[in-house]
């Protein structure tokens, strides 16, 4: 390689020299040396350039050729086989059977013993009397209570032959309504049928002066020691009522 260079720069100084030469200048300066002879030129162009011989032409350094590289083959990864994941058998969950609910066996109720004082049978007559009106919805003007004693029991009961622990009556305050009912409570042994049978025989379902009711209206009966009278055209309501205060 040194030796190709140096041969390209010795050709390239020759061709700069012969450039040179035939570029310079013939008549520079004709004012003055006008008559100057100028001295023949020696025919460059005729002179046999004298070119270098070319030096034998140097062999290139020979480089080995390179030899490619082997390249071991690459050998496939061996990827083992994915084992399939071995998905245990969902088992069934156990639902417990469900317990029968244990019904608590209904107790009867108890029901409580009927008092003397819880029982209206046992209590005050006019309260009684009222509960009578109250549940039977009769219409009725208005009434006023009198006691019943053995100096007017002839007018409301039709005798004066009974023996009572106690009696009330319950009538219009005008007589111009037939409308009667007593409660008698008769002592503690006393025949109540017989009282009872007195009363019936004996009673005038027509006392009143001007009015009266049909005799089938009059109704006596009991519960218990407790006697009742009952004169009025709506009587079987009155004696219904009555009944339904029994427990």
């Amino acid at each position: 390689m040194k030796k190709i260079l140096l041969l390209l720069i010795c050709a390239v100084i020759a061709f700069s020299s012969a450039c040179a030469k035939s570029d310079l200048p013939k008549n520079n300066d004709t004012s003055t040396n006008e008559n100057q002879t100028i001295a023949p030129d020696y025919d460059i162009e005729n002179k046999p350039q004298t070119t270098p011989k070319a030096t034998s032409e140097v062999d290139p350094e020979e480089t080995p050729a390179a030899k490619p590289q082997e390249t071991p083959a690459a050998k496939p990864q061996e990827t083992p086989a994915a084992k399939p994941e071995e998905t245990p058998a969902a088992k069934p969950e156990e639902t417990p059977a469900a317990k029968p609910e244990e019904t608590p066996a209904a107790k009867p109720e108890e029901t409580p013993e009927t008092k003397p004082e819880d029982n209206i049978l046992e209590g005050e007559l006019e309260d009684i009397i009222e509960k009578i009106y109250s549940i039977s919805e009769v219409e009725l003007p208005q009434t006023d209570l009198t006691e019943v004693t053995s100096e007017n029991s002839k007018y409301f009961l039709g005798t004066d032959n009974i023996e009572f622990a106690e009696a009330l009556a319950s009538e219009p305050l005008m007589g111009s309504t037939p409308h009667s009912l007593v409660l008698l409570r008769a002592k503690d042994g006393a025949d109540i049928d017989e009282i009872k049978a007195e009363i019936k025989n004996n009673v005038d379902p027509r006392k009143w002066i001007c009015v009266g009711v049909d005799p089938e209206k009059v109704i006596v009966d009991n519960i218990d020691n407790l006697i009742i009278l009952i004169m009025d055209n709506e009587s079987e309501k009155l004696h219904e009522a009555f009944l339904s205060l029994k427990k």
